[in-house]
């Protein structure tokens, strides 16, 4: 009997398009495919790193929403919390198609992000928003503020990715991610 909580960040009963800038988060508690407990919480954090612990908070181990930042992406995943990003639809059948494995419908495909960069994006190659050249699925082509790249030149935390299932974590320096295996399924890790 599994236990789950996750979180879909909302507007007007909708997956809210953007969660950078978003203030209602839809928290469901699960057992099996049953809804044990709902609850509205209003995010107030503005900067990505405090948004990223403000959802942390609430216990949710997966946040399905639109489009977000790379920054914030990052963060979230530093927080161990599992992003299913560029969804759209109405919350009640997001959350069912989710529980049937049916997310990756077009339906719930965020408008502009095409099908199969996002089927990447979830399922396995490519699901590092650290990727640079990337674009479509909300990868934006900014360059920071007065021209600059955006913090450091390095390559940053990185990720390892469970192709099977889609578990992250953070990549830990120095272990290579397929000598790590998924804690759900077992099966060797990837780096994302």
């Amino acid at each position: 009997m599994v236990r789950m909580k996750i979180g879909i960040v909302s507007w007007q009963k909708r997956v809210a398009p953007v969660l950078d800038v978003a203030t209602t988060l839809e928290i469901f508690q699960l057992k099996e495919e049953a809804i044990l407990k709902q609850e509205e919480i209003k995010l107030k954090a503005t900067l990505p790193w405090s948004k990223a612990r403000e959802v942390k908070r609430t216990g949710i181990s997966i946040l399905i929403c639109g489009a977000l930042s790379k920054e914030l992406w990052n963060y979230l995943l530093q927080e161990n919390i599992e992003v299913v990003p560029f969804v759209a639809g109405e919350i009640k059948e997001v959350l069912t198609a989710f529980l049937n494995k049916k997310l990756s419908q077009q339906k719930f495909v965020m408008p502009g992000c095409c099908l199969q960069k996002r089927r990447k994006l979830m399922f396995g190659q490519g699901n590092n928003p650290k990727n640079s050249g990337r674009k479509g699925c909300g990868q934006g082509q900014g360059g920071g503020r007065q021209g600059g790249r955006g913090q450091g030149g390095g390559k940053g935390p990185g990720i390892c990715v469970c192709p099977e299932c889609n578990y992250q974590e953070v990549h830990e320096r120095g272990v290579p991610c397929f000598e790590k295996r998924c804690p759900r399924c077992n099966t060797p890790l990837t780096r994302g």
